[in-house]
């Protein structure tokens, strides 16, 4: 499941007549719903929240980490830090470390660093499983971000800001809201 590729297919099938402004569609992760907002921005509603885990510890060169277990459609062992884009080096090797699956079986986790700003605004960085590295949005990390964050201010709108740009995460009676833009950059056609 990857929330942000997840907006770029519904609002890629409305402008190509494919899909109505409101449509729904099946993945791993159980079935999503998106709503086109306008020619850019896209609604995508994820599946609920199921068993979060708070406060759970690990070690990494002997010293304790504190984070939290969220699967917001891809588990996320999300670690609330500061400074987040400025110790990029220092959070890769700790992420490359973690997301292992003896850490969090059976296939790893993404691990996603939450740098709380204020009540509803915050910054997520993610180390995503099969990229082995930050890039530069994650949808579902910022989802598991807010998750945690929203968990401990009580504020259901929350701006996240990633490196590729802001996102808008809102947590309804529904489940949780992934909202933000999609650019077209080009078609790639198999022959």
């Amino acid at each position: 499941m990857c929330g942000n590729a997840a907006r770029c297919v519904a609002l890629y099938a409305y402008h190509n007549g494919i899909a109505p402004k409101q449509l729904q569609f099946e993945s791993l992760a159980g079935v999503i719903h998106a709503k086109i907002l306008n020619n850019q921005n896209v609604d995508l509603l994820l599946p609920p929240i199921a068993k979060p885990l708070f406060q759970q510890e690990v070690t990494y060169n002997q010293q304790t980490h504190f984070y939290d277990l969220i699967n917001s459609g891809v588990p996320h062992a999300v670690f609330t830090e500061t400074s987040i884009f400025q110790n990029q080096d220092e959070l890769r090797r700790l992420a490359l470390h973690l997301r292992q699956p003896q850490f969090f079986p059976p296939h790893g986790a993404n691990i996603t660093f939450l740098e709380v700003l204020n009540d509803d605004h915050s910054k997520s960085f993610s180390c995503e499983r099969g990229v082995e590295d930050f890039t530069q949005a994650c949808g579902t990390g910022a989802v598991a971000a807010s998750y945690s964050h929203f968990v401990q201010r009580k504020k259901n709108n929350i701006t996240v800001t990633v490196p590729g740009g802001q996102l808008i995460v809102s947590f309804e009676e529904d489940g949780p809201h992934l909202i933000g833009p999609a650019t077209f950059l080009g078609e790639y056609h198999l022959t």
